[in-house]
């Protein structure tokens, strides 16, 4: 985290910070300010070429790193203003060194693939998505009455089954017609 401190006009960086480009949504800084600041909305301003960030400083006078201070690699002019109704105050400027990374050397950053897990709830949430939208609508599956046939074959024969189906998709009808071996039974001793 940047800690700068602010005492009348005059805006110090604490430290030596090290800081690195191409990063994204990590940089944070800390800012302390004299008497003459209270009652201000404080304005932190980074400047390099045409890029500029101008934050709003939250109510613990810090920016988060959600607000997006992603810096390039160069030399950074830092300064800050307050204002109310009735004043408005200025710092002087300082030059905060960012260092370029050596991982990307200035190019973009590059897609992170997902985790598994993160793959899954995406399949999850594109599903449930097309089921919020009617994707899926339609009558539900049904069945008819189902109907089952035996017919016994000669003993020693193989068992065979076989499923029919007739009906629509909302009324599917399922025939089984099972041929089962007869068995070599003696019925006057059962």
């Amino acid at each position: 985290m940047l800690k700068f401190k602010v005492i009348g006009q005059l805006l110090k960086l604490e430290g030596t910070p090290k800081v690195v480009s191409d990063t994204v949504q990590y940089i944070e800084a800390q800012f302390s300010f004299s008497a003459d600041w209270v009652g201000t909305t404080k304005v932190a301003h980074f400047k390099l070429g045409n890029t500029i960030y101008d934050i709003t400083l939250n109510s613990n006078n810090q920016i988060v790193n959600t607000d997006n201070l992603n810096l390039s690699a160069g030399t950074w002019e830092v300064y800050v203003h307050g204002s109310n109704e009735t004043k408005r105050i200025t710092t002087s400027t300082i030059y905060l060194l960012v260092d370029q990374s050596g991982i990307l050397n200035g190019e973009p950053l590059p897609d992170i693939p997902l985790s598994m897990a993160e793959q899954i709830l995406q399949i999850a949430q594109s599903v449930r998505d097309d089921a919020d939208s009617g994707e899926f609508d339609g009558e539900s599956a049904g069945f008819g009455t189902p109907e089952a046939t035996i017919t016994l074959l000669p003993s020693g024969s193989d068992p065979t089954i076989e499923i029919e189906t007739s009906g629509s998709d909302t009324a599917k009808i399922f025939k089984f017609i099972f041929q089962i071996p007869a068995a070599n039974i003696d019925w006057e001793e059962v």
